[in-house]
């Protein structure tokens, strides 16, 4: 589902689409800064998606923060499914899993300080 109102943009923040195997992230980064950059890895809760994490995003991002956001599994762009709470624990753990690859792209092709990576989030992001 896409909402107008989360396109917003920041004049401080780029915010790119990607994808790393089969997991959509929203990537946003401090504009005109180079250099390695101190990261978050930021989950949505259950009922979201990364669409709807922009303004957190873009908050942390323009404090000079790289922030990947991705689309947990059966959430935004994977296979959105009602809610069921019969799913939280596949979901929680695929996030888990997933993450190491986030990380390994960020370092790699994202100039992500390796010595300067945190995992945060909402609801069952946290």
């Amino acid at each position: 589902m896409e909402w107008s109102i989360f396109k917003q943009e920041n004049p401080f923040v780029m915010i790119t689409e990607e994808k790393v195997d089969d997991i959509p992230y929203l990537r946003f980064n401090p504009k005109e800064y180079t250099g390695v950059l101190p990261t978050v890895i930021y989950y949505h809760g259950s009922h979201s998606s990364k669409d709807f994490i922009r303004f957190q995003a873009m908050t942390i991002a323009s404090f000079g923060y790289q922030v990947i956001v991705p689309d947990a599994l059966y959430h935004g762009e994977r296979e959105s499914i009602k809610y069921d709470v019969k799913y939280i624990w596949e979901i929680i753990f695929k996030s888990i899993q997933e993450s190491d690859v986030l990380i390994k792209r960020a370092i790699e092709k994202h100039d992500a300080d390796p010595t300067r990576i945190a995992v945060m989030g909402s609801s069952m992001g946290q």
